[in-house]
């Protein structure tokens, strides 16, 4: 059994289990960021097995001050499968989680393909691709470990699918390219307080940033995004934790609200 597969296996396990993922302290930990995509590839052939259908990504680490505190240049994305993907108002049962977060974040939904032809990729060819845009919420289902490496933080959060646990979409806006994304600014409320605010330039300068980087990425590595997946591109705050019995709410101007309750 190869690195890739064994990592892909341990990190299968581990999943199943309410305790830390500890990849980088493995005999087959990922060496640099090109084996961890290659084990993320594996995890997801595994997962695929019992979820499904990919229904499209995620990109993490869109802030570059995040970025620079974790020893990194670029984002890092997963994937996201079709069935962890809902609509809002949205109901999640807590105990499916372990220590489950809500990030707020634009998503992309896209009208066609992006093939590998079309690289390399900037924001005229990604956005005439995007068929609606929406407020979404990331929900993400942490594992740290006691002791994080922060030099090598990104690459676990690459091979173990950068901590993905679902997207909640709000309505969809299909006549988007007059918003300005840059200075939307958006609040998130938990339990009908304000908790975080923050602007569309927080994440890379505009929200399409991410999804251009990522569809780089793929073509790089021999992949593409295909109409219909939904593309989540990172927070515009910093995430917050739920639990059962709370709401968690996010308001975007011009894209409206996402909801999410906990049970």
């Amino acid at each position: 059994m190869s690195d890739v597969q064994e990592a892909a296996n341990y990190v299968l396990e581990h999943l199943r289990t309410d305790g830390p993922v500890d990849i980088m302290r493995q005999a087959f930990a990922p060496q640099d960021m090109a084996e961890a995509y290659a084990m993320q590839d594996e995890l997801v052939k595994l997962l695929s097995a019992r979820k499904g259908a990919i229904g499209g990504y995620k990109i993490g680490l869109t802030n570059p001050a995040v970025q620079q505190r974790i020893g990194v240049d670029e984002p890092c994305a997963g994937v996201i499968f079709a069935e962890d993907i809902v609509r809002s108002p949205a109901t999640l049962t807590s105990s499916n989680y372990v220590r489950p977060a809500a990030e707020c974040e634009v998503a992309f939904t896209l009208g066609s393909d992006l093939p590998v032809s079309l690289a390399p990729f900037n924001r005229d060819n990604v956005s005439a691709a995007v068929e609606s845009i929406a407020a979404s919420f990331e929900i993400v289902d942490g594992r740290p470990s006691d002791a994080e490496d922060r030099r090598t933080l990104a690459m676990k959060l690459v091979a173990t699918n950068v901590a993905q646990a679902g997207a909640v979409l709000g309505s969809q806006i299909t006549d988007w390219r007059g918003i300005d994304l840059v200075s939307m600014r958006g609040v998130e409320f938990l339990n009908g307080a304000a908790v975080g605010e923050g602007l569309g330039s927080d994440v890379m300068g505009h929200p399409i940033e991410p999804l251009v980087w990522l569809a780089n990425l793929l073509a790089e590595r021999g992949q593409h995004l295909l109409a219909g997946q939904v593309i989540v591109t990172g927070s515009l705050m910093t995430p917050v934790d739920f639990a059962a019995g709370d709401t968690v709410s996010f308001e975007a101007e011009a894209l409206g609200e996402v909801q999410l309750t906990v049970e």
